[in-house]
């Protein structure tokens, strides 16, 4: 595991470093995203890490709920959970435990929504995953809402955006995986990851920025 986090730090400095610091969280561009600091780039390794780390154990639920392994799952399901615990705790320094709180739960509603997606899939539900569907892009705007107002840099529109897709992203995992369709679901990882790092870049340049004093 240490030796995997080593070569994808060592990777994301070698195209941080390449890309000009540029407010691209405010202009919606999909260009490197760089920081003006090292502390503000060790901030942007930590968002990403913990986006990334959060996709990785909905993928490993996912795939274990398919091959109905139980014990496995149950830690995978844990893990989602403190992970959704780790990355709202992540913005309490800048905002507070209330927002850290609300945020929670909003990931929570998020993983519970895409738990009843994946459910309705394996069973071949079309209308319990158009439903599960409808509140995860609704929970895209609300999660967009309460970053927005934390921060006036993060646009509640290109937020919603941004955390939809990777929804919908999610979505089509759980659909490839109960399909058997490895090779299509391989290659949706590598973009939704790519997609998280983005947001996960997004949101660290909003801190920097709204709090430069502390950079």
């Amino acid at each position: 595991m240490k030796k995997r986090r080593a070569r994808f730090l060592w990777a994301a400095i070698g195209l941080l470093g390449a890309a000009a610091a540029s407010p691209l969280w405010a202009a919606g561009a999909r260009e490197p995203i760089a920081m003006p600091s090292q502390k503000a780039f060790q901030l942007q390794l930590e968002f990403r890490d913990l986006w990334v780390n959060r996709l990785f154990w909905v993928r490993s639920a996912v795939q274990e709920e398919r091959d109905a392994d139980i014990e496995a799952g149950r830690v995978s399901e844990a893990r989602v959970v403190q992970g959704a615990r780790d990355l709202a705790d992540a913005f309490s320094p800048w905002y507070g435990p209330d927002v850290a709180d609300k945020l929670f739960g909003l990931l929570a509603a998020h993983d519970k929504a895409l738990k009843d997606f994946g459910e309705a899939a394996l069973r071949k539900d079309d209308v319990g995953q158009h439903a599960a569907a409808g509140t995860l892009e609704a929970n895209a705007g609300e999660l967009a809402a309460l970053l927005a107002s934390a921060n006036a840099g993060w646009r509640r529109e290109a937020l919603s955006k941004m955390l939809a897709s990777l929804a919908e992203q999610q979505e089509r995992q759980i659909t490839d995986f109960f399909a058997a369709d490895f090779d299509t679901e391989a290659d949706g990882w590598t973009a939704m990851r790519e997609n998280a790092c983005y947001l996960a870049d997004t949101l660290a340049l909003g801190i920097v920025t709204q709090f430069p004093s502390r950079f």
